[in-house]
């Protein structure tokens, strides 16, 4: 994925503000991020598979929030409410296809599969927690109401019926997916985007993707050479599953530089 794979371009950007010493210990902590994150995803994949999806929840929901105007309380409410449907709704509707995704997790890392009474107890966790994301979202569109932010709301309301939507008629790896590549990620190139060099937005998605080969290449590399080794037939749902492994590994180190990032001030920074 291009904005995640501009994390080298983002270490570079560092030393400029931070010096050159500064920003080799930040890139030698994200490489010691990755080489943790292999480590809990071979021994302790159930820790790793809880971590990552609370992570993408955190994730999404830290996006909808950049994303969306308005006081920052109800924004920050509703966007976090909105990353927590991305990746609980799936839970809800398709119960017994996340368990099959997650036995063929446990499969390719060599682990035994999460038992049927274990899953069942987190589906109805997932449900309890659902209900209370949705009470906080309503609270969050009705402070939004009084405030008479109508666009927002409007943009809010539109965007979870159709996250909800997707999440029940879709497959997990579908919906999960789609809102990926067509929502989070697009965007952020948008919002990311250089302006002040007043670009076209077709030059401006070529450079993202041109800045992103340094680690895209590598990564799928190893990706290819994982596939070969653990899985049959290159089967497309067991290939999607060990690129949900490949999101655990990196997203730790990413969200770490994320919140470095955050340390300095962003504007002198870019992260493109």
């Amino acid at each position: 994925m291009p904005h995640g794979a501009l994390d080298l371009k983002r270490l570079r950007n560092f030393v400029p503000f931070v010096g050159r010493e500064a920003a080799t210990q930040a890139a030698l902590c994200y490489i010691s991020i990755l080489l943790f994150s292999v480590i809990i995803v071979i021994y302790a994949p159930y820790f790793t598979l809880l971590v990552f999806a609370l992570g993408s929840a955190w994730h999404f929901g830290r996006s909808e929030v950049r994303f969306s105007s308005g006081p920052i309380g109800p924004r920050w409410i509703s966007g976090m409410c909105q990353g927590v449907f991305v990746v609980g709704m799936p839970i809800i509707w398709h119960t017994t296809e996340l368990k099959q995704i997650i036995d063929d997790w446990c499969s390719l890392v060599g682990t035994p599969s999460v038992q049927a009474s274990t899953w069942l107890s987190i589906a109805k966790g997932t449900q309890v927690f659902m209900i209370a994301a949705s009470v906080f979202w309503v609270a969050a569109c009705v402070r939004m109401l009084s405030l008479r932010i109508y666009h927002q709301i409007a943009l809010n309301a539109f965007g979870t019926a159709v996250l909800v939507a997707a999440s029940w008629v879709l497959h997990p790896l579908f919906s999960v997916g789609i809102y990926f590549l067509f929502w989070h990620s697009v965007s952020h190139i948008l919002a990311d985007r250089a302006s002040a060099t007043k670009r076209t937005l077709v030059s401006d998605l070529i450079g993202v993707h041109g800045d992103s080969l340094p680690l895209l290449i590598p990564t799928w590399i190893a990706f290819v050479v994982c596939a070969s080794k653990l899985v049959g037939n290159w089967r497309p749902d067991l290939l999607a599953v060990l690129l949900l492994v490949f999101f655990a590994i990196l997203t730790p180190a990413h969200e770490w530089l994320q919140w470095r990032l955050s340390q300095f001030n962003q504007t002198r920074i870019p992260i493109l």
